[in-house]
């Protein structure tokens, strides 16, 4: 494994640096990886950036390939060794296009702790290998709301107790190998019923629920010595009635450092994020951020404006300007006590490596599986006829449909109709699929519902029932749920799959349990 290494003079010693370069130190820009390539004024407006002494990036897109080459290509350009970033929650794939693909946080709950210690390995040695030394993940979330439309199977549950040492075992996976942790998203986003990629949540529990069950799993962060905490965009009056974000509350950063003890890098979530834009300019946020004692801004509005405003701000205030040598210094510390500081080292991966995890992704998205029902019904033998409907509510789930009916396709060789349906569907074309499927004794339906709206959840409930029902009238119904578990319960079938997620892995693992061909977990 070739490692290569970026040696600079006087990185460590933030005192030798300008005002400029120590505000650029707090910032973690956006970085789109297919646009770094294909847009050169773009490309350019990155380099310039990592040129001021940014603290790092936080990645999108792209293949792992073109992601080493061009966090390659930034260390080389940046005085101080970057901290790369990207959500890398249950594997690479949920920011790039490959990767291995794991089973999401509430399957892995399903799987105990050490399995949990092994996939978070998993994940660091593959991020790390592509220069990527900061997963923000876990999510420390007690997911204590079914309708959560934001957290749901991207927690590891809705027991304080179970979540935190989840929590704690995922930590220690990842840091293990050198790559920082981050628990998000303080002080708790399991209860909410808003996305706050859309608009700023309010959550009214009183102080000490709050406490109690939010704030258990962030505790067992902190003794794990968690590497950062990633603070919510969140309204908690009994936090602090000012209607401030979380975020940017002061009063949310004094209980992580005086209450709980932390001593770690605090981050926002995204600055991007239409909680924080629809109510502040991209300065008004950076500025109430740091005030409040926040070490790391990701993600802001306008990254030069930003550093611009910052700049002309500690310049003129002390007391600003020594909140961003804090700031700074922490980010420091942290980068040497992980190995960034005194030299970079990217770590080229082995491709066996890849394919070694790939294995362990199927076996735990395999032991993930829960079944409720008639488990007679598989696997489906090969002289029975089956027909399979995938239902699709946003554009997004064609993807995983399709992914899973190519498998299914290629896996057996049943005579099978595939077809995609929505609630919309009108009886010519109900009567079209029924007379399609005349032959089928069995149907499968795929679901991937994370959440319903509280208003809709009766209606939509109850006519993809129906619908369901109309179309395998007289015929074995298998309904598979690839998003939030607890919707099941509401669908009538003779067998439910829970997979808990909708990952590559999760989908494979339920081919291999339709079709009985158990020889590929040996693979």
């Amino acid at each position: 494994m070739e490692v290569l290494h970026y040696q600079r003079e006087n990185m460590s010693n933030p005192s030798q640096w300008t005002i400029r370069e120590k505000v650029a130190q707090v910032i973690f820009p956006r970085l789109d990886t297919e646009k770094y390539y294909e847009d050169e004024k773009y490309r350019k407006e990155i380099d310039n950036l990592a040129k001021l002494n940014i603290g790092g990036f936080c990645i999108f897109g792209g293949n792992p390939e073109q992601v080493e080459q061009m966090v390659h290509t930034l260390q080389a350009r940046s005085k101080t060794p970057l901290l790369m970033s990207a959500d890398f929650e249950n594997g690479l794939p949920m920011r790039l296009s490959e990767g291995t693909d794991f089973v999401h946080a509430q399957g892995m709950n399903r799987l105990g702790h050490e399995a949990i210690f092994k996939i978070a390995q998993a994940i660091a040695k593959e991020s790390k290998g592509i220069g990527i030394r900061w997963n923000l993940a876990p999510v420390a979330d007690v997911n204590t709301n079914k309708d959560n439309p934001v957290i749901n199977i991207r927690a590891f549950g809705d027991n304080p107790e179970s979540v935190s040492q989840s929590v704690k075992s995922y930590i220690e996976g990842t840091q293990v190998e050198k790559v920082l942790a981050c628990a998000k998203h303080f002080p708790g986003h399991g209860d909410t019923n808003q996305d706050s990629h859309l608009e700023l949540p309010v959550l009214k529990h009183s102080y000490e629920r709050i406490s109690y069950i939010d704030f258990e799993p962030f505790r067992e962060a902190i003794q794990s010595n968690v590497a950062s905490i990633m603070l919510a965009h969140l309204n908690v009056p009994s936090i602090d009635s000012s209607g401030l974000p979380t975020s940017l509350s002061e009063s949310a950063v004094k209980i992580l450092r005086e209450e709980l003890k932390f001593n770690g890098i605090i981050v926002t979530d995204a600055l991007e994020m239409k909680a924080i834009t629809n109510h502040y300019t991209g300065a008004e946020a950076a500025q109430l951020a740091i005030n409040a004692g926040v070490d790391a801004l990701l993600m802001p509005v306008d990254n030069n404006d930003t550093i611009d405003f910052l700049t002309d701000l500690a310049a003129k205030n002390p007391t600003f300007h020594e909140k961003i040598d804090i700031a700074t210094r922490r980010i420091v510390i942290t980068k040497k006590k992980f190995g960034l500081i005194p030299a970079y080292q990217l770590l080229e991966p082995s491709k066996n490596l890849f394919i070694n995890h790939s294995k362990m992704a199927l076996k735990y998205a395999w032991d993930a599986i829960d079944l409720k029902g008639d488990k007679t019904v598989i696997p489906i033998d090969d002289k029975i006829n089956f027909a399979g409907f995938a239902f699709i509510e946003k554009d997004k789930d064609f993807r995983s449909a399709s992914r899973m009916f190519t498998m299914l396709a290629q896996a057996t060789e049943n005579d099978c109709d595939f077809a995609y349906i929505n609630s919309e569907i009108d009886d010519e074309q109900l009567s079209e699929y029924k007379k399609g499927i005349q032959e089928a004794n069995i149907v499968i339906f795929t679901i991937n519902l994370r959440s319903i709206p509280i208003k809709e959840f009766n209606e939509k409930i109850q006519s993809l029932n129906t619908l369901m029902k109309d179309i395998s009238t007289g015929k074995k119904r298998i309904i598979i749920n690839y998003g939030n578990p607890s919707y099941s319960d509401y669908f009538d079938a003779d067998l439910h799959i829970n997979t808990f997620s909708d990952s590559f892995s999760s989908l494979a693992a339920s081919i291999v349990m339709l079709t009985g061909r158990e020889e590929a977990m040996n693979y």
